[in-house]
């Protein structure tokens, strides 16, 4: 009976070998479109930062993080591997800001650290969210666009009709520019690239 037992005992091992790899290869994906769905939607470069840093603890993926502008830098461990890291994965994505779909990433990227949603699923989910369509068509976040830089051009910089009008106006064709163009135009997307990083300096 012993000769018949030792293959049902090496069988169990076998599956948890298998089942951790594919665990780690869901976090892996997780942690990869976390950081695509931030990197899009307007998450805060420290906001970012910290939250794939507490995705790879809470998860138990070992990783380095290489933040850029619009591009995250991610490399992780494998155990078997020792110190040496796997392929190196890059994630650039040009995004504006999504309030909608940063919230929903957020509340995916809570579900899952808190474990009420497994890795699987929740990389699932942030492809989904990738996919979908913001809650307000072009021309009514053009149309808010106008309206916030008329608004703030007459409260805060205490400026004529006029004025609001043309910074409305400018502002309406900055949205258009970000949210319509940009990813048909790569020229133009370089260049709003290069602007939002050379700003905040002045």
């Amino acid at each position: 009976m012993s000769v018949h037992n030792k293959p049902h005992l090496k069988a169990p091992i076998l599956s948890d070998l298998a089942k951790s790899k594919v665990d780690a290869l869901h976090c892996q994906k997780f942690i990869i479109e976390a950081a695509r769905c931030f990197l899009a939607f307007g998450t805060p470069a420290h906001k970012l930062e910290a939250q794939l840093n507490t995705s790879s603890k809470v998860l138990g993926i070992r990783t380095e993080f290489l933040l850029l502008p619009n591009v995250v830098l991610l490399s992780f461990y494998d155990a078997e591997q020792g110190a040496r890291p796997s392929d190196l994965h890059v994630v650039k994505k040009i995004g504006g800001i999504s309030l909608s779909q940063l919230r929903a990433t957020h509340t995916l990227y809570k579900g899952v650290i808190n474990q009420t949603i497994t890795p699987q699923n929740g990389w699932k989910a942030l492809i989904a969210i990738q996919q979908s369509h913001p809650p307000y068509s072009y021309p009514i976040r053009c149309f808010i666009g106008f309206l916030c830089g008329a608004v703030i051009t007459l409260l805060a910089f205490e400026g004529s009709f006029l004025d609001a009008m043309i910074a409305g106006a400018c502002q309406g064709i900055l949205v258009f520019l970000i949210f319509h163009m940009m990813d048909s135009e790569p020229l133009l997307a370089r260049l709003i690239e290069y602007v939002d990083i050379i700003f905040p300096y002045f």
